[in-house]
């Protein structure tokens, strides 16, 4: 019997159990290039301020 049959199923342990490709940045802040965004959640205080 596997691992994964005596797991409950909720949106949590479903989320946790998925793997996702880290994206590139595709925005960097002008002021410190440090600072990447890949456009996934919400806008980055730096992002706003521009």
């Amino acid at each position: 019997m596997s691992k994964q049959a005596d797991v409950m199923w909720t949106p949590k342990v479903a989320a946790a159990l998925k793997t996702r490709v880290k994206p590139k940045p595709t925005n960097r802040s002008k002021k410190n290039r440090k600072l990447t965004w890949s456009c996934r959640g919400s806008m980055p205080h730096w992002m706003r301020m521009r």
